[in-house]
């Protein structure tokens, strides 16, 4: 069915197929596209399982394709991508996975020497009851390249999930690029083009105290590696370590409240080590059956051998299903550490709407601004400001196949770099497929 796909386009868009066909390795190219069948090949072998793959086709324009201050690098991007969305359910346990791969090449750009790129991401989550509480872990692993944006791929707007009686469920996810939403402070602030390299583990366990209350002791290890830096980059990779516990109770139908500690390290490859310990208040409200806001203010310390300081943090995420489609909102001040060795303050907003216009026609908007500058005054003093707008519009050529247009406006500006504030615009056209239909 892949391959039937592929072979169709090639016939209508020759000069696009010649991009496409050297744009990754044959042998790994073609061991996906094996996997991806056996999968499709697989469900009634696994009727316990909700098996989703999708593949697309994209070629994207950018004035600036490297978001450089300088000269411009103008090019195109064309890229293959195969994704594969599987779920099991049952009463005790809760199995989530994403996987995808993405085959890139760039065209048209001097400053980029390796033209032909991989990158991909994975997403785990489950979820296990027991009697005495429940056991979650999260777990994710992603190759990226900071000038491409890692696209979901879903047809038309997928509703949030719903309980029986309609409200919102507590694990729903914003689909958006890179997957999560998250800020992302190294996107912007240079212009190397190199690979990081991301691994994430998060196991937790709800002890159930009684039924409105429960105790969550939690973990989180991150490790972040870089690869193809240029011989003279500063960058570094790093590790970072959480241990948490936090207090959740259900005040009402709708409401609960939470209170969190927690204690960490974050460990660069040749800056000083810093250890973290965060106390904060949270809850979340169901407003409507149809929308939530969730808050959390708190305080971080930070204390390293060269300084010791501390800073407020908050998050407020509304959601909010609407009539085909959905509307969501965050605004966050976390501290989160860079590729240079370094932890940053970042104040970050994120908004968007995703809605079904007819029963073909699909439109949405992506905002993000955000703002990271130093936590101490002992560390440099820099700035860096970020500005994204993305509008896309969808359209279901038929049951299997959707046409998707999307334009992106950047700008990034740092405070060091006053004459030089890069900004690129970006046009993207898609062709996606998705085998099992609507």
């Amino acid at each position: 069915m892949i391959v039937t796909f592929f072979a169709a386009l090639t016939s209508r868009a020759t000069t696009f197929e010649s991009q496409i066909a050297s744009l990754c390795n044959p042998k790994i190219y073609s061991l996906c596209l094996v996997a991806l069948s056996c999968s499709l090949l697989s469900v009634n072998a696994f009727a316990d399982w909700i098996l989703e793959p999708a593949a697309d086709v994209d070629a994207t324009y950018s004035d600036n394709l490297r978001q450089s201050g300088g000269e411009k690098d103008d090019g195109f991007q064309s890229q293959v991508g195969l994704q594969l969305r599987a779920t099991r359910r049952s009463e005790t346990s809760n199995l989530q996975f994403l996987s995808s791969a993405t085959f890139l090449k760039y065209s048209g750009v001097d400053s980029i020497d390796e033209e032909q790129r991989e990158t991909f991401f994975f997403e785990g989550r489950a979820q296990r009851v027991f009697k005495s509480g429940q056991f979650n872990l999260r777990a994710s692993a992603r190759r990226q390249d900071l000038l491409q944006y890692n696209r979901v791929l879903e047809q038309g707007v997928n509703p949030l999930s719903q309980t029986d009686d309609g409200t919102l469920t507590e694990d729903d996810t914003i689909l958006d690029d890179d997957f999560v939403i998250v800020d992302d402070v190294d996107r912007g602030n240079g212009e190397e083009l190199y690979y990081r390299d991301s691994i994430g583990v998060s196991p937790s366990y709800a002890l159930t105290i009684n039924p409105l209350t429960s105790i969550v002791f939690g973990y989180d290890y991150n490790d972040i590696g870089l690869d193809d830096l240029p011989a003279n980059s500063t960058r570094q990779e790093s590790t970072t370590h959480t241990a948490s516990v936090q207090l959740s109770r259900k005040i009402s139908e709708t409401t609960s409240v939470t209170a969190r500690l927690s204690g960490g390290q974050f460990e660069p490859e040749f800056s000083t080590d810093s250890d973290n310990y965060t106390v904060s208040l949270g809850g979340q409200k169901q407003l409507t059956p149809l929308s939530s806001i969730t808050a959390v203010v708190g305080l971080q310390r930070i204390e390293n051998d060269l300084f010791s300081d501390n800073s407020t943090i908050f998050n407020v995420e509304y959601r909010r299903k609407i009539e085909s489609g959905r509307i969501y909102a965050t605004v966050a001040r976390s501290i989160l550490p860079d590729s240079y060795g370094q932890q940053l303050t970042s104040d970050y907003f994120a908004g968007g709407i995703k809605q079904n216009l007819t029963q073909r026609l699909s439109w949405g908007l992506q905002v993000r601004l955000s703002r990271s500058e130093q936590f101490s005054s002992l560390q440099q003093d820099i700035t860096r400001d970020r500005y994204s707008v993305s509008p896309s519009l969808s359209w279901g050529m038929s049951r299997h196949f959707q046409l998707r247009t999307a334009y992106r406006f950047i700008h990034n500006e740092r405070s060091d770099r006053s004459d030089r504030e890069p900004t690129s615009h970006r046009y993207t056209i898609s062709l996606e497929y998705f085998p099992r239909g609507r």
